[in-house]
């Protein structure tokens, strides 16, 4: 269940300074997005922007398998995500795609950090190897920017 829910008291800025709190023990956490009629789960890192490196976003997956994802990714060098790399992230096969509008998007980092924000998404295969990009692909993960072929 999301802070705010279990807070009913409580506010967004109050949120944030939990976030900070957070930010200023471990350096960066992870943001979970529950999925809803019209759309699916996600997941986004926030504080990697102070790290001068892009926030990672996954899509479509369960927040438990984005985390471990997302916790590996952040552990490897930051060219390991460079938007055009493929790389397999824990036992995940993932692509990464540069982020075409972070701010909107990702709201906690975005108040955080503001405009400076960047994202690269790690876009996985569907259970047959397609891509999202690619015609016949059956997953539920959309896509936040192009890749780049």
């Amino acid at each position: 269940m999301c802070w705010l829910c279990e807070h009913h008291d409580r506010t967004f800025t109050d949120y944030l300074t939990e976030v900070e709190t957070i930010l200023a023990d471990h350096g960066w956490l992870i943001q979970g997005i529950d999925a809803g009629p019209e759309s699916p789960a996600w997941a986004y890192t926030v504080g990697l922007t102070r790290r001068h490196r892009p926030e990672l976003v996954i899509t479509g997956l369960p927040y438990p398998r984005a985390a471990d994802i997302l916790t590996e990714a952040v552990g490897l060098p930051a060219t390991a995500t460079d938007p055009g790399t493929r790389i397999t992230i824990a036992g995940q096969l993932v692509e990464s795609v540069a982020v075409a509008a972070p701010v909107p998007r990702l709201v906690v980092a975005e108040a955080l950090f503001g405009h400076a924000v960047d994202a690269v998404q790690l876009v996985y295969p569907d259970r047959s190897g397609s891509w999202p990009w690619n015609s016949g692909y059956s997953g539920d993960q959309p896509l936040l920017g192009l890749p780049m072929h």
